[in-house]
């Protein structure tokens, strides 16, 4: 097997998911699909952060949290925050990222989900 070949078939599976995740977002417009635009922009978030894009992830990320926030979905609300603290993070913004994870810790607190809890205070 070509060793060099790897990376750039893992970059081009990377593009391909992060190109199947935007055309989600212009398929579900957040006026008529909220949710399902939400959940959309949680993935693309989470992909854009696996992919070393921090930056763009906070965007994605930021959109999630609003709009589960807004659809009144508390477990996914907590794990955006969670995961927005994480971009956060390698962005270095340490005080942003300890809030996230602060509000992440919080709420899955309230949820009752302790191994998410003790994750978000971890992090």
């Amino acid at each position: 097997m070509n060793s060099s070949a790897q990376p750039g078939a893992q970059a081009s599976g990377a593009d391909a998911a992060l190109e199947e995740l935007r055309s989600r977002l212009l398929r579900y417009p957040i006026e008529q699909y909220p949710v399902q635009h939400a959940v959309s922009q949680f993935h693309l978030g989470v992909a854009l952060l696996q992919s070393d894009r921090a930056p763009e992830a906070l965007g994605a990320l930021a959109l999630a949290r609003s709009g589960f926030a807004d659809a009144g979905l508390t477990l996914e609300l907590a794990k955006s925050e969670n995961m927005q603290g994480v971009a956060l993070r390698e962005v270095g913004d340490l005080a942003g990222a300890g809030r996230a994870f602060a509000a992440a810790t919080a709420d899955f607190a309230k949820l009752d989900q302790p191994l998410e809890e003790a994750a978000a205070s971890y992090n």
